[in-house]
């Protein structure tokens, strides 16, 4: 399982090749996931193209999980613009998925 390396330089390539799967693997994921949850909010006619910034204020997971439940949360905020505001619309979500 373990390679012997015989000298630095060697062991920073192995290294080096094993990060750039590690961040293609985390790509490809965060890419997958994108187009789960667009084919779910395409129902309500919504989209994510960022999943950061898209997700932040709570709107769009909350429509995502209305999606998946079939059941009504409520939007404390209908255009959260402070961080306080995005975490109470995160709230219903968290609720809804621990209930």
């Amino acid at each position: 399982m373990w390679r012997d390396y015989h000298n630095e330089c060697s062991l920073n390539a192995h290294l080096h090749s094993l990060m750039c799967c590690a961040d293609e693997r985390d790509r490809v994921q965060k890419k997958t996931f994108m187009k789960w949850v667009n084919k779910h909010l395409i129902k309500v006619r919504k989209h994510i193209t960022d999943l950061y910034e898209d997700l932040r204020d709570g709107h769009n997971l909350i429509s995502l999980l209305e999606v998946l439940s079939g059941v009504t949360l409520v939007r404390h905020t209908n255009s959260p613009r402070h961080k306080p505001s995005h975490l109470d619309n995160h709230h219903a979500p968290v609720y809804c998925a621990t209930a």
